[in-house]
């Protein structure tokens, strides 16, 4: 048997052969025989010339001949010319009818055959010559199950187009399936298939000297008892527990009757020296797939009886960790495909293959599902089918489409994407979402069945029939879309998995009188519906990498759709996705435009869902917006009525509600905003201590609250609240996904400034660095703009604390860090980094630095926030009290005055303000010399440093008066 895999590279190179690797005879005869004479052969040689091709070198040598690369000059190609060993008549007649009936196939999946012929006494097949490597070697580089799986598809396809020839292969195996570089697995190597009787050449020989089929198997491996046996076939090519085989093939192997094909991969009916047919190949593939997925064999043997047994009986051995290498449904696949029995095998290598397609192409297997029950609809009504008589259950199989979408099988998919994460939290989240799925499906499989009896129980089928039924399978597409998203999610997507389950569809709003509507679909864009479904999810969690891009292209094509209220919904639902993906970014300029645009779309359609949520998130992105909190409340406001009137989820009002009360805080409202809070807490059955009273699938949902809460009392300067909120938070965090997930990192920030205000440094430092920790692995599994972005958060709120310890050195560091870290176009945050940087180099005693990190603080810091923002009177007070250090009163001056006329009333009292009022004192004082407005700042900065307990700042401002205050001057007091 040859064992080649027809590519350049595969076999052992050889730059010259020395030795004859196959005989060529000089007679003209059309058919070999045994019978030529050695010496009248002779090698074919680096440009000699064979039954019209040109020879350009060997490629390898195989048991019953070698391969050479050849060139074709009437059609100008590379071709790989194998030329057979001496084989007799009756072999010749069987590869060359074999190989004409594969010359037929034209499929991707298997190496085309150009030609095949006697010339000079040889049998020749010409070839595709295709570069890459055979999948033993691809095998050789670790590959997850989601990798191997399309490879060996492409392979199993060619397997499945030559049995549709009636062709069968009897020795696939990893040697004998080449990888190219184009991605496409092609299976060669036909040597030893056999045509079946079905075939329209099969030929029955007559007593001339020809065979029948039913004596093929046996009589070839009689009539070339003198070949060689093919390395493949013997355990020299084993390894690991095969290695302790026999080196050297039983004589038994090629002898009449003997088995045909590599022990390695046959079916137990070879083992038994039966008829191999289309399903022995389906074992064979399947042992290459079982150890294309898990790295071995899965009948591993010490010897070929022990290997025939192990064969016979199905016993299958998975390594250890086979339940996270792949999915229950592949191993179920696979198991059946190595039954014992042909029979419970598949019946065919299609079906085999459908099989292993259900993961990748759920979706669109529906949408043929439901193309064939329609046509069934249409042969219904048209008297071509008729429905059987006797009575049945017409709500027996609403579930079907259900199961198809968040099944045993579906649902241990996106487990096994979890499990594949290797993270602490990850088995926890992956048990969560599994377990609200399976809930959710429950509901929906009650309210499918309520609706289809309500359905039957009477004649016609009604509009709200139809609303309803269509609002289900809304309903169903939508979590469907959320598993291929879960899926194939990446780490940042998957810690925030909770999320989206607070997001899902309420089932039983479809069974009422008032289903909410859904939209048409739109014909010709299916493919961008499920598109945008897998977006909306995606970017609820947070997104990934590619969201952004995933969305602009997705905007880019809806609208170049054909103008129809359709496509128009389409497009705003699609704007709404690219904000959520700005946003993440910290973009909130591009997310507000786009916003704007979708809700202008929606309205123009009367999309008011649509409009409705585009609404809710302007609010909140003018919320997180400086300067335009007060622009978000009233729209917030308003958004809350439109919410109302379409009758959106609660989930949609909850956001509307959590949006309102950042907002109101954001612009100075801390009141209203706890009012907004403790509301959605309250509606929520959770009690003041911010503990649920019954369980509630949304449970997470109250953590986010809990943050609100926790940053208003920070806001009011309330810290053991804060603290407290804060701690409530991580508290429901760690009790739903553990103590390593990054949604940690949000309340141990909180923490960490909670603890630095009520001057627990340590406590602070602690949560500050556990925060910072989760955040940078976080940042390690997806690089992403919004990762950059919550890790400097977190560094500068470390760093805050450094500087205030005295630390200048790590406070530095901290802040430099998390500059490199923020996006150029953030200017609030990376204002805010720089303003940092230059209090800490100023108390360094480096003014000249701090000058130059407030004055590009104050540039970027005035282009987003308003004048008298607190952001942009710091920077400004920054720039004056870094000139007044360096002594330059005459430039400081200007600076401070104008921050003493833009002070905030919410920095009124604060310590900022007694450094500014010093700063401008002591500018005035070197200016002008002492003056009553000189003293009155002066005493306003000692009076509000006391009164804020901080005593050495309040001395330091008396010890400069009492030196520079005229003695004829009156003392001051403080009140």
């Amino acid at each position: 048997m040859l064992d080649d895999s027809l590519t350049a590279g595969h076999l052992e190179q050889a730059t010259r052969p020395e030795s004859p690797t196959v005989t060529i005879s000089d007679t003209n005869d059309n058919i070999p025989t045994r019978g030529v004479d050695r010496g009248e052969r002779k090698q074919l040689g680096i440009g000699d010339r064979f039954a019209g091709f040109q020879i350009r070198g060997i490629l390898g040598h195989g048991a019953m001949g070698v391969v050479y690369e050849a060139w074709d000059p009437t059609l100008e190609r590379r071709v790989a010319l194998k030329l057979l060993r001496s084989p007799s008549r009756r072999a010749a007649e069987r590869l060359l009818r074999e190989a004409r009936a594969l010359a037929r196939l034209d499929h991707p999946g298997v190496v085309r055959i150009w030609a095949a012929d006697v010339h000079r006494g040889a049998v020749y097949i010409a070839m595709e010559l295709v570069e890459g490597q055979n999948l033993r070697e691809w095998m050789q580089t670790p590959r997850g199950w989601g990798e191997v799986l399309p490879v060996m598809i492409g392979a199993g396809r060619g397997l499945a187009a030559a049995h549709a020839a009636s062709v069968i292969h009897r020795d696939f195996k990893p040697e004998n399936v080449l990888v190219g570089w184009d991605g496409q697995a092609r299976v060669l190597d036909f040597g030893i298939a056999r045509i079946s009787a079905q075939h329209p050449e099969h030929l029955q020989f007559t007593r001339d000297g020809s065979i029948d089929d039913a004596s093929d198997d046996a009589s070839d491996a009689a009539s070339d008892a003198t070949s060689d046996a093919e390395p493949g076939s013997a355990p020299d090519r084993l390894s690991g527990s095969f290695a302790a085989l026999p080196t050297q093939p039983d004589k038994s192997l090629t002898q009449a009757g003997s088995l045909i094909g590599t022990l390695l991969y046959m079916a137990p009916e070879q083992h038994e020296r039966e008829r191999a047919d289309e399903r022995s190949d389906q074992f064979a593939f399947c042992t290459t797939l079982f150890e294309a997925i898990y790295g071995r064999h899965p009948f591993p043997a010490r010897t070929r009886e022990e290997l025939a047994m192990r064969v016979s009986e199905g016993k299958v051995s998975f390594p250890d960790n086979h339940h996270t290498q792949a999915p229950r449904w592949l191993e179920r696949v696979i198991l059946r495909g190595l039954a014992p029995a042909r029979d419970d095998r598949f019946a065919t290598m299609d079906e085999l293959l459908d099989a292993l397609e259900r993961h990748p192409s759920r979706r669109r297997r529906r949408n043929r599902v439901l193309a064939i029950s329609a046509v069934a609809l249409g042969a219904v009504a048209l008297g071509l089918m008729v429905p059987r008589a006797e009575p049945q259950d017409p709500c027996v199989d609403v579930g079907e489409a259900l199961d198809e979408e968040l099944g045993d099988e579906a649902r241990e998919r996106i487990t096994n994407r979890f499990l594949a994460l290797d993270q602490p939290w990850a088995i926890e989240m992956g048990e969560r979402v599994d377990t609200e799925l399976e809930s959710w499906a429950g509901r929906w499989l009650e309210a499918r069945i309520e609706i289809c009896q309500a359905r039957h129980s009477h004649r016609e089928e009604t509009t709200l029939d139809q609303r309803r039924e269509a609002c289900l399978d809304s309903q169903l597409a939508q979590v469907g879309a959320l598993g291929d998203v879960l899926t194939e999610a990446g780490s940042r997507t998957l810690s925030n998995a909770e999320r989206t389950l607070a997001a899902l569809p309420d089932p039983t709003l479809c069974v009422g009188d008032k289903p909410p509507l859904v939209h048409p679909s739109l014909d010709g864009a299916e493919q961008l519906v499920d598109e945008l479904a897998e977006l909306h999810w995606l970017t609820l969690a947070g997104g990934d990498g590619q969201a952004r891009q995933r969305a602009e292209q997705l905007v880019i094509k809806a609208r170049a759709l054909q103008a129809s209220d359709e496509a128009e919904s389409l497009l705003a639902d699609a704007l709404i996705a690219l904000a959520h993906t700005e946003i993440t970014d910290g973009d909130l300029a591009q997310a507000e435009l786009h916003l704007r645009e979708s809700a202008r779309t929606a309205e123009r359609i009367e999309a008011d869902g649509i409009r409705a949520r585009a609404v809710v998130d302007l609010g909140w992105t003018l919320a997180n917006t400086p300067g335009r909190a007060d622009d978000a409340v009233a729209m917030l406001e308003d958004a809350a009525a439109l919410l109302e009137r379409t009758g959106d989820p609660r989930f949609e009002r909850e956001r509307q509600r959590q949006a309102l009360g950042e907002a109101l805080l954001a612009s100075g409202e801390p009141a209203r905003a706890r009012a907004v809070f403790e509301a959605i807490l309250a509606d929520a059955g959770v009690d003041a201590r911010g503990k649920a009273s019954t369980p509630s699938p949304k449970h997470m949902a109250h953590a986010t609250t809990l943050m609100g809460l926790s940053r208003v009392a920070a806001f009011e300067g309330d810290h053991a609240n804060a603290l407290r909120y804060a701690e409530l938070a991580l508290d429901i965090y760690e009790g739903h996904v553990g103590d390593s997930n990054p949604l940690l990192a949000a309340p141990l920030t909180n923490i960490g400034l909670a603890q630095a205000g009520l001057g627990d440094h340590d406590a602070a430092r602690a949560a500050f660095q556990r925060s910072i920790r989760l955040r940078r692995r976080q940042l390690e599994g997806e690089s992403t703009a919004g990762n950059r972005r919550l890790l400097a958060e977190v560094l500068i709120g470390l760093a805050n604390l450094d500087s205030s310890l005295g630390e200048a050195a790590a406070a530095a560091d901290g802040y430099r860090e998390a500059l490199a870290l923020v996006p150029e176009h953030d200017f609030s945050n990376r204002a805010l980094v720089l303003f940092n940087l230059g209090v800490d180099h100023q108390l360094a005693g480096r003014a000249q630095q701090a000058l130059a990190d407030y004055k590009e603080a104050l540039r970027l810091a005035e282009r987003v926030h308003a004048m008298d923002s607190p952001q942009v009177v710091g920077a400004r007070l920054g720039v004056g009290s870094a000139l007044v250090s360096l002594g330059r009163p005459a430039e400081a001056r200007a600076p401070l005055e104008r921050c003493l006329a833009d002070w905030p009333p919410s920095m009124v009292g604060r310590p900022d303000e007694g450094e500014l009022r010093f700063m401008l004192a002591r500018a005035l004082e070197a200016l002008d010399g002492w003056s009553a407005e000189v003293d009155e700042h002066a005493t306003k900065a000692s009076t509000i440093y006391i009164r804020l307990g901080l005593t050495s700042a309040a001395r330091e401002v008396d010890e400069w008066i009492a030196a520079r205050r005229p003695p004829a001057q009156p003392s001051s007091e403080h009140p």
